[in-house]
């Protein structure tokens, strides 16, 4: 479903570019909401469909579950980065016009990786699902989408490894700021503002390519 929704949304919306691109994957994620609720007869509405079946008996198998499902999900995505079709959506986003010039078909390549991340993105949410063992329009909330982009944008956007460490290194901030109270917000804006303003290539990328370069400069 995952996959078939991206198609859909991906096809008109591809060529667009930059900031246009994210606005209009956001407001499809406003519409599917917004679907949810109307369609309430099939979705459960706002109340969604509960009583979902765990596929663990307890939370810290689920938890292993999805710490594989995770590793999984990064070694197929580094070996595709690494791919001669990972070479050419690098080449797509280095100099698209470069690319287009030629002879790559920016659009077949752009519409497939789409694919690939819809597809892992529907699995990610079905994990969710069981894990909350209901699901609801909240799930396709502005927010949601939000976190995430801003999750890979911490991490360092075109890495992999950038994207999950910006995962970790927001949910764990998020929760060691609970002991803040009400001030919790303020302080993870700020400290969000400050990563993308003084760290533009983000926080976790850069330091993997030291790693990997042996502590060289990239």
């Amino acid at each position: 479903v995952a996959v078939v929704l991206g198609f859909v949304i991906g096809l008109p919306t591809l060529r667009l570019r930059g900031p246009y691109f994210a606005l209009a994957t956001l407001a499809a994620a406003t519409i599917l909401q917004r679907l949810t609720i109307i369609l309430w007869e099939q979705t459960g509405g706002e109340e969604g469909i509960s009583d979902l079946m765990p596929l663990v008996s307890s939370p810290v198998a689920f938890y292993y579950l999805a710490l594989g499902f995770m590793l999984v999900v990064v070694a197929i995505l580094v070996l595709l980065a690494r791919s001669p079709w990972g070479l050419l959506l690098r080449s797509i986003r280095g100099d698209e016009a470069a690319a287009q010039a030629a002879g790559v078909n920016i659009t077949l390549h752009k519409i497939g990786a789409l694919l690939v991340s819809a597809f892992f993105a529907g699995m990610g949410g079905a994990f969710y699902a069981h894990y909350q063992l209901q699901v609801g329009p909240t799930m396709f909330s502005i927010t949601v989408s939000i976190t995430v982009v801003i999750m890979s944008y911490v991490g360092g956007i075109g890495s992999v490894y950038g994207a999950v460490g910006g995962a970790f290194v927001l949910t764990l901030m998020a929760e060691a700021l609970r002991k803040v109270g009400e001030f919790r917000l303020l302080f993870y804006t700020l400290v969000l503002i400050a990563i993308l303003f003084f760290l533009p290539r983000g926080l976790i990328a850069p330091l993997w390519r030291r790693l990997r370069n042996g502590g060289s400069a990239p």
